[in-house]
């Protein structure tokens, strides 16, 4: 095996070994609580078990959103509607905390830009947020996003020219994202726009 070959392998495995790290102790605890005989025991260790999963996994994992749509072209993705997730005591008074809803909306993105990015592709950073909300959303929320082929294709040219530079020195590929929130009758609530700055590493041509 040559070098770059077995570079390439170890960086696979030890990806995939990080990604189903939650997962798999997730799985240990389930294991664990379905041998709890007691149902006294059950109940008061479902709550504690839950909370102890939601520190391991990943804040966007925590919103439980759902993606309905994904192209290179296009993401739509429904953010259920759950208290954790609101702000407000009264019922009449929670809507989604605004922190909840910009991260979506990064996520969205970070998934978009995944469909379209080259293979050399290396850091997604989110350099500025302007966010407008226009009306509470009173239902589960619905998240579209969209990127043009102006824009996919001006950040992949400017991409493959700053190959290999850093967002330190002035080198930095820009795409900026416009996205929309949606209520379940199809009415706009809200808007978001990111700036994001892209960077991508050389590939080394090893002998």
């Amino acid at each position: 095996m040559r070098l770059r070959d077995f570079q390439q392998d170890f960086k696979n495995k030890f990806r995939i070994k990080v990604r189903k790290a939650p997962h798999l102790l997730e799985q240990l605890v389930t294991d664990f609580y379905e041998q709890v005989d007691s149902p006294f025991l059950k109940e008061n260790l479902r709550e504690a078990l839950s909370r102890a999963l939601e520190k391991v996994r990943s804040f966007s994992k925590n919103l439980n959103f759902r993606v309905r749509q994904l192209s290179p072209r296009n993401i739509e993705l429904v953010l259920p509607r759950r208290d954790r997730l609101m702000e407000g005591q009264q019922e009449t008074e929670k809507q989604y905390s605004e922190g909840v809803l910009i991260t979506v909306g990064i996520e969205a993105g970070r998934l978009l830009w995944q469909r379209n990015a080259p293979k050399t592709a290396k850091g997604f950073f989110v350099h500025s947020v302007n966010w407008k909300l226009l009306k509470f959303i009173e239902s589960e929320a619905i998240f579209r996003m969209e990127l043009s082929e102006v824009a996919r294709e001006t950040a992949l040219a400017e991409l493959a020219k700053n190959i290999g530079n850093s967002i330190e020195n002035n080198q930095k590929t820009n795409l900026e994202l416009q996205g929309q929130y949606y209520d379940h009758n199809d009415q706009l609530c809200g808007e978001i726009t990111l700036e994001i700055y892209l960077t991508a590493y050389k590939l080394l041509d090893w002998k």
